[in-house]
């Protein structure tokens, strides 16, 4: 759940919400806010019966999740199961390797600096992303990109191992999409993001929307 930006727009737009999060300490933050949690993983959730009552989840969300799991596959499987039929489920997961990132590399002399082991365990291409939902029970609805912050690095503002210009790389990031958003562009945003991933596999995310089979 990290911290509960999801479960907050969801429950706004009159959704029951339950978050799985590992941290007992934002758990409780998230309890006040008046979401369902359970302390601890996906592996932890039980029956449909031990979850409330449900007869089960109509969307699923996993952001930045799928590559700290030890296995992908079964994890999205687990998901299927807990799914009404039709649900929808969201993954987002780092876009690593990418044409900016070699290209920082290379002009910067960096090292690959998303390799992140043991916290990250898989790196996913869109490719093997949509292989492996639709090879675990689901039908692909849309994949994009989001924005790609390493286009900062190759503008002189070298933010890796350096957490205040990391931060006001991430404020200018912001203030843009919300400016985008506040015009009413949002919609030819998302499309530019699309046409960057599928055409040149740019976006520091990777976003995929499916539905259960």
């Amino acid at each position: 759940a990290g911290v509960g930006i999801g479960l907050d727009v969801a429950r706004k737009r009159g959704m029951y919400t339950y978050g799985i999060e590992p941290s007992e300490q934002q758990c409780s933050a998230l309890r006040f806010r008046g979401h369902t949690m359970l302390c601890g993983t996906l592996d932890d959730v039980g029956s449909y019966d031990e979850v409330n009552g449900f007869s089960g989840f109509d969307v699923v969300m996993a952001y930045e999740t799928l590559e700290h799991s030890p296995e992908p596959e079964a994890f999205l499987l687990r998901c299927h199961e807990l799914m009404n039929p039709g649900g929808i489920l969201v993954v987002c997961v780092p876009n690593d390797y990418n044409k900016l990132q070699l290209q920082a590399c290379k002009e910067l002399g960096l090292p690959h600096y998303w390799l992140a082991p043991p916290m990250h365990l898989f790196y996913f291409t869109p490719k093997m992303l949509q292989l492996l939902v639709r090879r675990t029970g689901y039908d692909i609805l849309d994949m994009r990109g989001t924005f790609p912050m390493e286009r900062f690095l190759l503008e002189d503002k070298n933010y890796v191992g350096n957490d205040k210009i990391g931060r006001e790389c991430h404020a200018m990031r912001v203030q843009e999409e919300l400016f985008v958003w506040q015009s009413g562009l949002w919609q030819a945003r998302e499309q530019q993001y699309r046409r960057n991933l599928s055409e040149q596999r740019l976006g520091r995310e990777i976003i995929c929307i499916a539905r259960k089979t």
